[in-house]
């Protein structure tokens, strides 16, 4: 771009008046190149866009199918298939319940702030039962107290997956919805969809090999460093597309 003039001035009726140069970034004016237009995208900004949400599909459907195995599996491992069809009732009944407060808690706020709650609440919980369930007996206890404590972990355990996984993943559409108009959902949705079929395919795929490798119960652990992570990067999804300056506070 050519050297702006030097500044002149002039008087005019007593008052200095400068020539404004108005400057521009060449990169924001280059067109997007090829690969940019075959995937519907124009410009490297909306790349980059589209790559953090699909990184926020992948972290939020790779915690929902950890989920949905890993509660069915401890809870079998440890208070067999009796109970079962409690916990699928209580379950049931307490997303209800869950559904009607999250509703509520989340009127007149911003979707990405709720995220962060969720998320944020999501890791804290799933790491407690994650030392909870490491130090816990194997199978149910002769000591009837202690019974009774095993169940309610256990119990607590399918209950929190059932319901985190569901309202994780309905709240990441909710953050990318504030942050896509209609339009460009039209355009980029299916990509950012992406990142939801490589954490299904990977995920689904790796489970079985990495809990032989670590143990079961280690995979509510790496639940709460995955919540962890994706709040975090709400919050810098927030700041930059959804609430500019403000982020998810």
């Amino acid at each position: 771009m050519a050297a702006a003039p030097e500044k002149a001035e002039a008087d005019v009726a007593g008052t200095n008046i400068y020539p404004v140069t108005l400057s521009y970034d060449d990169e924001d004016e280059e067109p997007p190149s090829w690969i940019l237009e075959r995937l519907g995208m124009r410009s490297r900004e909306e790349l980059r866009k589209v790559l953090l949400f699909m990184l926020a599909a992948f972290l939020g459907n790779a915690f929902f199918v950890i989920g949905r195995n890993v509660g069915t599996v401890l809870f079998l491992a440890h208070l067999g298939k009796d109970f079962l069809t409690m916990a699928i009732f209580i379950s049931g009944v307490a997303s209800v319940f869950v559904g009607q407060f999250f509703s509520s808690a989340s009127k007149g706020r911003s979707p990405a702030l709720v995220n962060s709650w969720l998320l944020g609440s999501g890791s804290v919980i799933i790491g407690v039962f994650y030392f909870a369930v490491w130090m816990a007996p194997q199978g149910l206890p002769e000591d009837q107290s202690q019974k009774i404590l095993v169940m309610l972990l256990f119990f607590g355990v399918y209950i929190a997956e059932d319901v985190f996984t569901m309202f994780v993943a309905m709240q990441c559409a909710s953050v990318a919805q504030a942050a896509f108009s209609v339009a460009d959902a039209k355009r980029l949705f299916g990509l950012v969809q992406l990142g939801n079929s490589i954490a299904a395919m990977t995920i689904g795929i790796c489970i079985g090999s990495i809990a032989a490798a670590v143990g079961t119960v280690q995979l509510l652990a790496i639940q709460s460093v995955l919540l962890l992570v994706s709040m975090f990067l709400n919050i810098y999804i927030a700041r930059l597309y959804i609430e500019p300056g403000a982020g998810a506070n």
